[in-house]
């Protein structure tokens, strides 16, 4: 405005006047709102979803507590449940850095393999196998392995054949 003094004539008074005069209204509810309708897109990394969420948020102040809420909500269960132990975190970049570490595809096979469209071999039995291994005889689950079952699982497993099963029921 030409009619202020040459000293308020700044940068910074003219951007507060066009802020005041175009930019969106401040509305907590809606800004809320926004981001709880924010979804977690199919390949979405958390860092791009936690901006989406800030974005959702604008000008507005809302409380860390709604933009954690929305992304533990759309965490899958696993993750979700890994992301809230102790240390809990207390903003939304800490629950991002915690979930991309828990969730990272070098360190987790199973996600990498999938990430990449190739097969993760799961179990195809829901029972123990008996096997000789480095350490001497162990017991396994198919497609899984591992030398430390506790003896009180393996102790107690019945190794039965299909045949025995079944007719074991009768």
């Amino acid at each position: 405005n030409r009619r202020l003094p040459e000293r308020k004539r700044t940068w910074t008074n003219l951007k507060k006047a066009l802020l005041r005069r175009y930019a969106e209204k401040l509305d907590k509810s809606a800004a809320e709102w926004r981001v709880s309708m924010r979804r977690m897109m199919p390949g979405e990394t958390y860092a791009d979803f936690a901006a989406g969420l800030r974005d959702a948020v604008g000008r507005n102040r809302i409380s860390e507590r709604v933009l954690l809420a929305q992304f533990y909500r759309c965490l899958d269960k696993t993750t979700n449940k890994l992301v809230k132990q102790a240390p809990k975190p207390a903003t939304l970049e800490e629950a991002v850095d915690k979930a991309t570490d828990i969730d990272d595809p070098m360190d987790n096979v199973a996600q990498g393999m999938m990430n990449i469209g190739l097969p993760w071999a799961t179990a195809p039995n829901p029972y123990l196998i008996p096997m000789t291994g480095t350490t001497g005889q162990t017991m396994v689950v198919p497609g899984i392995g591992g030398t430390g079952l506790p003896t009180a699982i393996t102790g107690s497993t019945a190794h039965l054949t299909n045949n025995e099963v079944a007719t074991q029921g009768e």
